[in-house]
């Protein structure tokens, strides 16, 4: 049989009793998928990836119990609730959602998937709440639920979930502060990103514990306080963002310990207080943004704040920049006239720094 030549998956493939793997990845088959399909008892992957399949995923999908390896259904136009049936694939590792037109709420039956290690269900019009049941997910890895409706605060789930290395909950509707067992999870040693939602309070200090994590995104929530000194002890990460939330006080210097950072964004808070010179001893850091905070005195002159092409402190009007020993600029909001171009305005603080730095 020669599924290439085939507009769509033909009914005769319940005769393929003996296969074991299917992957019709990017061949542009398309229609509804037959229930013959789900007849392939033997079946251990199944990829139906980038495809133009629609309609429902049937609970029908659960007869398929000897999936073990991947079920992949990702970028189609199914529609519909997510199938309760998926539950039954026990022995499954791998399920890939995302990109379809699924609506209404996660089925609380995933939770039963006692082998899975990565779930990504990364669809528009998905809703509800993330299932408190997930915390029985002991095997799980890596999960995604990404740009959808799901609202409601993050559940405390995260106890059970001790072998998590990535969590991405960006983009959604969540509400609410950062729940303790998440605080503690330092099996975290690749991405945190529960940026774009609606969180509200305090950073917590724990994560500092995360000291294996690469990536941290907390941007565009509505975090308040400080910004953790614990941060220091976070040896292992590459890229810190923390902007678009209501952040104050000063910088930590401990930001200077984090050895391997290469992007650290800040942008867009309150925060006040010197440009710690700590952190342009970072070695790697080649992108470094303070734009728009409550930020003043003589930004350093080493390491990234030397970069002119990876250093960003727009909006900062107490900011100002020393060149040379008899000139100091300020940098203020850009104006723009015809072309964006940066206005420099001479500050008298920084003048009067300059003239006392001569006497001495």
């Amino acid at each position: 049989m020669n599924l290439l030549l085939e507009d769509s998956i033909p009914h005769s493939i319940h005769g393929c009793t003996q296969l074991r793997v299917l992957s019709l990845y990017q061949t542009n088959l398309g229609g509804f998928l037959p229930s013959s399909l789900f007849n392939l008892s033997k079946l251990e992957r199944l990829s139906l990836q980038d495809c133009a399949f629609s309609g429902r995923l049937p609970d029908l999908i659960g007869n398929l119990t000897s999936l073990s390896i991947t079920l992949d259904v990702s970028n189609n136009n199914f529609q519909g609730p997510i199938p309760a049936g998926l539950g039954k694939l026990k022995n499954l590792q791998r399920l890939f959602l995302q990109g379809n037109n699924f609506e209404g709420s996660i089925p609380h039956q995933l939770s039963e998937l006692h082998s899975i290690s990565e779930i990504d269900v990364s669809c528009r019009r998905v809703s509800g709440s993330i299932p408190a049941s997930f915390s029985q997910l002991g095997s799980l890895k890596k999960l995604y639920i990404r740009n959808t409706r799901i609202s409601g605060p993050i559940p405390d789930i995260f106890a059970g979930l001790q072998n998590l290395h990535v969590l991405d909950l960006s983009r959604n509707m969540l509400v609410g502060t950062i729940p303790q067992s998440l605080a503690n999870l330092d099996s975290l040693d690749l991405i945190l990103d529960i940026s774009f939602n609606r969180l509200t309070g305090a950073i917590p200090s724990s994560f500092g514990n995360m000291f294996k994590l690469q990536e941290m995104r907390l941007s565009g929530n509505l975090f308040s306080g400080r910004i953790p000194s614990a941060f220091g002890d976070c040896v292992g990460m590459q890229l810190l963002d923390l902007s678009q939330n209501k952040l104050e006080g000063d910088i930590p210097r401990a930001l200077g310990q984090m050895i391997n950072l290469l992007h650290l964004d800040l942008s867009n808070n309150q925060l006040s207080g010197s440009l710690p010179s700590s952190i342009g001893y970072i070695p790697n850091l080649a992108f470094l943004n303070v734009s728009y905070n409550l930020l003043e005195g003589v930004i350093p002159e080493n390491g990234v704040y030397r970069n002119s092409s990876g250093f960003f402190f727009v909006g900062n009007a107490g900011l100002c920049q020393i060149s040379s020993a008899t000139r100091c600029r300020s940098l203020s909001r850009p104006k723009m006239t015809g072309k964006s171009h940066w206005h420099f305005a001479c500050q008298k603080r920084c003048f009067l720094k300059l003239l006392s730095n001569d006497k001495l």
